[in-house]
């Protein structure tokens, strides 16, 4: 076998074991629960940028954000462009907390302040979306500008003894010594999320920087497809691929106890996106070399041609 044809095999053996690779993982994870593959590959344990809260411009007045937003459920939605997703939540009242959170998010960031998206997951049930978001800004409360929590879903802000908490505060908090006060008037002081849950879960941050750089790849690469859910699918699994994915940020111990268990999960999915990363260059260089090598087959002079007449005799 000549060295030229042991090469073309050689690369198309590579792609095929890395299509097969990425393909099996796409289809295990498509078919049990594509978030639970988007919450794997987001889990870092670096350390967190704290937002500069001195770049706000001014607080934003959540009072008055939260009062013109008219709830009117819980639903998922499944948009893709954050903008999109601002118009379902904020402007329509729709979408759960992580819908909510991000339309906030989408808000914040167009007018240039600082903010952070805080995850409350469950270990026992957060590869299947179980626990709960807010986010963390710089809020105008009682004429005095503070960094606070704002729970969207809930439409307020959680309090202890009446008064707002960071992040800190939550941490550091009992279960049943937190509550909501509500910002519209749709909404009570009752939350499921500051009872026995707080002693469940684990606190993931996301950083801002991370959420706007995701923004902007959404709205570069963006192209309808059709269906949301696809569509989110689809672009969310893009995001982990190209780097563009917002990390969760935790520490190594809650790291060990978020994939306990779900190790061989974890390294499927570090398999798929390596393979699928590989792949981004090397399906082109073996279409590449394959194409070349036809041409040079197709217009190669014939081996007698180089024969002289008189050589033939």
């Amino acid at each position: 076998m000549s060295r030229l044809r042991y090469l073309t095999i050689s690369l198309l053996g590579l792609n095929g074991t890395l299509l097969a690779l990425a393909g099996s993982g796409a289809v295990y994870f498509a078919s049990t629960s594509p978030i639970a593959f988007q919450k794997l590959m987001s889990l870092s344990t670096e350390p967190p940028i704290e937002p500069d809260w001195s770049t706000a411009s001014q607080p934003v007045d959540i009072a008055q954000v939260i009062g013109a937003i008219p709830y009117s459920g819980s639903e998922g939605i499944a948009a893709v462009l954050p903008s999109e997703m601002y118009e379902r939540t904020i402007l329509d009242g729709g979408g759960n907390c992580a819908n909510k959170s991000r339309g906030l998010a989408y808000y914040l960031e167009q007018r240039g302040l600082p903010f952070e998206r805080v995850e409350l997951l469950k270990p026992d049930g957060f590869l299947r979306g179980q626990g709960h978001v807010i986010v963390r800004a710089l809020v105008m409360h009682e004429n005095e500008p503070c960094v606070a929590l704002i729970d969207m879903l809930e439409g307020g802000l959680p309090v202890r003894g009446g008064s707002t908490i960071d992040l800190p505060d939550l941490l550091a908090s009992d279960p049943f010594t937190i509550e909501i006060l509500p910002l519209n008037w749709r909404m009570d002081r009752y939350s499921e999320y500051y009872g026995g849950f707080l002693d469940e879960v684990i606190v993931a941050r996301v950083s801002d920087d991370e959420i706007v750089s995701f923004f902007r790849f959404l709205e570069e690469v963006y192209v309808p497809l059709g269906l949301d859910r696809f569509e989110r699918i689809v672009f969310n699994a893009l995001a982990i691929v190209q780097g563009k994915f917002p990390l969760l940020h935790v520490s190594q111990a809650d790291y060990d106890r978020l994939v306990e268990g779900h190790r061989w999960k974890l390294a499927l999915a570090q398999s798929m996106v390596e393979a699928t990363r590989i792949l981004f260059w090397s399906l082109p260089a073996a279409s590449v070399w394959i194409v070349a090598r036809w041409i040079a087959k197709r217009f190669a002079a014939p081996r007698d041609a180089a024969v002289p007449e008189s050589a033939r005799a």
